[in-house]
């Protein structure tokens, strides 16, 4: 456990002290609600690492110390960003794209640096409880609205779509919780909530946390309004079922093939009944609007890569992910269904800055050796489950701004560093 807080004798420094714990609490409670009309953000549509942000440049006197804790951290980085910025002599970048890019970039370590500050000096029994309460209360937001679209309340519809800086509400009649999609709800249920569950496990407050995913995943799976958290779920019970459980035991095993059973049936009833499922089989990635522009992207960049062999082993450099994708796009496209493009037609000519699957944003811009050399710093044996997970949601994620790596980073690599060379 970390250290309890530290007392002051100066009462202006324990007031001060207070204000900049409650900034940091603030953005941690803002962790679900990434969806706010008024979000900077055209595409992840989140406040609290802007919150985060503000919670570090209110500690300036702990930058150093903090700098110090995460050394390791910052010159791999560092290097790394020096060594790929090289590409922009061949791969001059567009400086917008550079500039979002290099922001998200930038939110990511100050919240790498907003929880080395906070948990040196905090217990985490009230991080953990403001997180419960923040997801148990968009947790009540997503049954507030299966409650609007089963009983067609329009008046609330619409209030809560005009809450949402990208609604699926309206359209698409879909639970979204708090997120600026269904579909991420897997990053957070799996990609947050979990890690925490595990980073504190045995800590009473974790319990409630666990208490909160548990209903999350309950309903998302039963509301129905993502199939990719469907997916996510089936693959994240493989992955504990492969490293997180003992199969020693015949209790466990038993309890397993029971589970595994009732996994299939369901499986199998679900995909007769939904008909996006029924479309995927029949026409495969294609057979899905989104399925479908989220492998473009993927398969494009590809062909991409074996225009320049040499660029996907170095990368084009950071924000850069848009030059193998244009160079891949029009072969790419020659194979596909055009009536399932009305997305990709709007990126022919534009430079995008996310291809939503980060190993492809990482060989992209950084190069192949990059991502080898990262896979290989943030493999840790004792959390293995928990590597497996992050890497799956990550395939089709890539904002650098997200929480789920920089979490891992520190709780798993970062402090029990510091702590064990004390």
């Amino acid at each position: 456990m970390p250290p309890v807080a530290r007392s002051d004798s100066n009462p202006t420094a324990t007031l001060r002290g207070l204000r900049q714990s409650t900034l940091f609490e603030l953005a941690l409670f803002l962790l679900p609600f990434e969806n706010f009309f008024f979000a900077p953000s055209k595409g992840w549509a989140a406040i609290a690492p802007i919150g985060f942000f503000i919670y570090v440049l209110a500690n300036p006197e702990r930058w150093m110390s903090a700098a110090r804790e995460l050394r390791f951290v910052l010159m791999f980085v560092g290097v790394t960003l020096f060594i790929t910025s090289i590409n922009f002599i061949v791969f001059p970048p567009d400086g917008a794209v550079l500039f979002d890019v290099s922001r998200a970039l930038a939110l990511g370590i100050t919240f790498l640096f907003a929880l080395t500050i906070y948990f040196r000096d905090h217990e985490p029994g009230r991080a953990l409880r403001i997180v419960a309460i923040a997801y148990a209360i968009s947790l009540g937001v997503g049954v507030l609205q299966l409650i609007a679209l089963r009983f067609e309340i329009d008046p609330l519809i619409e209030a809560l779509h005009a809450l949402g800086k990208r609604s699926v509400l309206r359209g698409q009649r879909r639970v979204q919780f708090t997120f600026t999609e269904p579909a991420y709800l897997g990053m957070h249920v799996y990609g947050v909530l979990l890690p925490l569950v595990i980073f504190f496990r045995g800590h009473r407050a974790s319990r409630t946390v666990l208490r909160v995913m548990i209903a999350f995943v309950a309903s998302g799976l039963l509301f129905g309004s993502s199939l990719k958290f469907r997916l996510d779920t089936a693959v994240v019970a493989i992955l504990l079922a492969v490293f997180g459980v003992s199969w020693q035991s015949k209790r466990v095993r038993r309890v397993g093939w029971i589970i595994a059973f009732a996994l299939i049936v369901f499986g199998i009833w679900f995909g007769t009944q939904n008909p996006r499922v029924q479309r995927l089989i029949r026409q495969g990635v294609q057979g899905d609007a989104s399925v479908a522009a989220r492998a473009f992207r993927v398969q494009a960049s590809l062909v991409g890569y074996r225009h320049d062999p040499v660029a996907c082993l170095t990368g084009h450099g950071l924000s850069n992910v848009w030059m193998p994708f244009r160079s891949g796009f029009h072969r790419t496209r020659l194979a596909w269904d055009r009536r399932r493009l009305a997305e990709i037609e709007r990126l022919r000519f534009r430079r995008p800055s996310s291809l939503l699957s980060m190993p492809i944003r990482i060989v992209s811009e950084l190069g192949l050796f990059v991502l080898a050399a990262l896979l290989v710093a943030l493999f840790d044996r004792k959390h293995l489950f928990l590597f497996a997970v992050l890497l799956w949601l990550y395939l089709g994620f890539d904002s650098y701004a997200f929480y789920s790596i920089w979490m891992y980073v520190y709780f798993v690599k970062v402090r029990p560093f510091n702590r064990s060379s004390a």
